[in-house]
């Protein structure tokens, strides 16, 4: 008797997550529940590179690129972008160094300088061997 419950408890699990699933009906292929801006790749503030305006180190405010020029003279600028609060997002890279991400506000204020984690996995980064 005590398999028997066990076997039906087991099953009505599976039945709902099951159901819980969502997949489009249009399509018939299973699609990702959408998630909230604070769990997308990007800062961990929840903003994301894709949603921001992409621009160039010219159109950088002088402070900004002045300081990044002191501070990081052999980095490279991999991505610059401006969000919709007029804050500025820089990507900064350097051999053998970690990355890093600078926030300026408008005026060219160095809001946030962080240390990104290194990244896992290959999704653009080379092979090591």
């Amino acid at each position: 008797m005590k398999k028997t419950l066990i076997a039906i408890a087991v099953a009505s699990l599976f039945y709902v997550s099951d159901s819980m699933a969502q997949t489009a009906t249009t399509t018939g292929k299973p699609v990702r529940m959408q998630q909230d801006s604070t769990h997308r790749r990007g800062d961990r503030s929840g903003h994301n590179f894709r949603e921001m305006e992409k621009l160039t180190a010219k159109d950088l405010p002088a402070s900004t690129t002045s300081f990044i020029k002191s501070k990081y003279p052999n980095a490279e600028m991999k991505r610059i972008a401006k969000s919709k609060e007029d804050k500025f997002y820089v990507v900064l890279t350097e051999t053998d160094k970690p990355r890093h991400m600078l926030i300026a506000d408008s005026k060219g204020n160095i809001l946030k300088d962080r240390e990104m984690p290194a990244r896992k996995g290959g999704r653009g980064g080379k092979k090591q061997s």
